[in-house]
């Protein structure tokens, strides 16, 4: 079950950060702003990447917890053997 939680969340961080990548090189109002702030490459580059890293980390907290949820509701809860 490690593996696929694992595997849904680097899936999910992957096409949300993807899009946003894309969408920003696409969008020609928002690639101005970005590149007025500097490098707009580095800088967008950058966003993908904690983009990233806080879609998986949300990913995985919110498989862990349906999981927690599912082990309760079949009567596996920590504690009960």
């Amino acid at each position: 079950m490690k593996k696929n939680r694992e595997m849904f969340s680097g899936l999910t961080a992957w096409l949300v950060s993807a899009c946003f990548f894309l969408g920003c090189f696409a969008n020609k109002q928002l690639l101005e702003k970005i590149s007025k702030l500097g490098n707009s490459h580095i800088l967008i580059y950058g966003l993908t990447l904690v983009l990233f890293c806080l879609v998986f980390l949300a990913a995985m907290g919110v498989t862990g917890r349906m999981k927690e949820k599912q082990s309760c509701s079949d009567g596996n809860a920590a504690g009960e053997n």
